[in-house]
């Protein structure tokens, strides 16, 4: 859902790629890993190929980000609204 929003492919978001459009759409990704289907962090870094302590990171990120950058915030409450459809139709 994320990939699909931020115009990535999936395999994108995986990579090693550290350009700021990508690095911050993986970090909302391993966020809404965390919220919506509460997979540990280590699982987390798994699927993502990172270690647990950069998963903690990138969504402490991400959370920041939201508190003072409104665009943002709604942005994030988009995705997680599409990614909350996609579970519950799953």
């Amino acid at each position: 859902v994320v990939a699909e929003h931020c115009g990535f492919a999936v395999a994108h978001l995986l990579s090693r790629d550290k350009h700021s459009e990508v690095a911050q759409a993986r970090q909302m990704a391993m966020m809404l890993c965390r919220q919506l289907i509460s997979l540990p962090l280590e699982r987390i870094g798994v699927a993502f190929d990172r270690d647990h302590g950069t998963v903690m990171n990138s969504i402490r990120a991400i959370e920041g980000r939201a508190t003072v950058d409104a665009m943002f915030a709604r942005q994030l409450e988009e995705v997680r609204a599409k990614a909350n459809a996609a579970l519950a139709a799953a």
